[in-house]
This record gives structure tokens, C-alpha cells and sequence, in this order.
């Protein structure tokens, strides 16, 4: 098949045969409804969408199903790359299969994560001290830095800040609480 084509060509979805199917174009369609599913956006703004089977609905991203479905990949690539850097373009001719190397520094990439990271902030709330609970929410240590608790304990910092700004509940077993001058941020409970 051409991957330049026009033409909307439609296969099953693997481990969902007879129920759904998916277009080189990147169109899902459901044969119970009769009907192209509207996908949602995540967070990164790719498309997803849930499918279901036996009673359990399961998450997928459109792209990956256009890959799996159309996309030889010889050597086992576990990432798809959308090659113009819009992760709504679901066309097959938009699509490859590569390594995360390969992905991480593909065009813009590299300049993208530096424009969104926000340096100065990571730095201040490295300093920012932290305070470790137990599960019951006991009091065990108040460590100076998250820093501090990656290098005594081996810890991964940026998930005990994580947990610091209320985005997950624990981490390592622990609560985690950014401590600021005397003031426990609610963090996670």
C-alpha cells in the first residue's frame, strides 16, 4: 500500500476482531454501533479513545492502533513518531515506528522541552524541605532537601514531588509534604 494514499482503507483492531475497526486515516470505527468513534484528547494532546470487551473498557491511543494495524515493524520499535510533531495527524503516512532516542531528539523536540520546562522552579523546590510520613500518617523525618532523600535513599526525587504538589498519594511507601518555613503543605494524604 501506498502511505501517501487518499483512499480510507479499513482493517480489525487486533485482540478486538468483530468489533472494531481502523482506518489508515486514523478513524476508528465501532461495527456494534455502526458509527466512527469521536476520539478525546489527553493531556499531551494525542487522541485516545476507549474500546470495549468483555465488560471492561480499555483505554487506547489512536496512532498506535493506526501503526499496530498498518506499520511493518521488523525491528520491534517500541515508540510511534508522528513525523510533522502533531500528535493529532493519525494518518499512516504521518506515522513510523522508532526507539526513544530516536523520538527524544527527533526535529523540535529537544527545543520543545526546553521551552516548557521551567528550570528556576525545579531549582527552588529542590531546596524546599520535606517532610516523610508513615502510610498512618506518623511522622518520621524532615529532610532538608528532595535531593537529600535521593541520594540516602535512593529514592527517585521527582516522584516524592510529585507527591509534595498532591499528584499522587505516596511514594516509596511514604507521604510526602513540602515543609515551608514551619507550614506542612497538605500535599498528600
Amino acid at each position: 500500500m501506498n502511505n501517501n494514499t487518499t483512499e480510507e482503507i479499513w482493517k480489525e483492531i487486533v485482540e478486538f476482531e468483530g468489533m472494531y475497526l481502523v482506518s489508515n486515516l486514523g478513524n476508528v470505527y465501532s461495527m456494534k454501533t455502526k458509527r466512527i468513534m469521536k476520539p478525546y484528547a489527553d493531556k499531551l494532546g494525542y487522541k485516545r479513545l476507549i474500546l470495549r470487551k468483555d465488560k471492561k473498557s480499555l483505554g487506547r491511543l489512536i496512532h498506535r492502533l493506526v501503526a499496530e494495524a498498518f506499520l511493518d515493524n521488523p525491528k520491534c520499535f517500541p515508540i510511534i513518531n508522528h513525523k510533522d510533531e502533531d500528535p493529532t495527524n493519525n494518518h499512516l503516512s504521518n506515522l513510523e515506528w522508532c526507539d526513544h532516542r530516536y523520538n527524544n531528539n527527533y526535529g523540535t523536540a529537544r527545543e520543545r522541552g526546553i521551552a516548557n520546562t521551567d528550570y528556576v522552579s525545579i531549582g527552588k523546590a529542590n531546596q524546599i524541605p520535606v517532610a516523610q510520613y508513615t502510610l498512618d500518617g506518623i511522622y518520621v523525618k524532615l529532610w532538608d532537601t528532595a535531593q537529600d532523600i535521593k541520594r540516602v535513599l535512593k529514592f527517585d526525587n521527582s516522584s516524592i514531588a510529585r507527591c509534595c504538589r498532591g499528584e499522587i498519594k505516596t511514594s516509596y511507601g511514604y507521604i510526602w509534604k513540602y515543609e515551608e518555613r514551619g507550614v506542612v503543605s497538605e500535599g498528600c494524604q
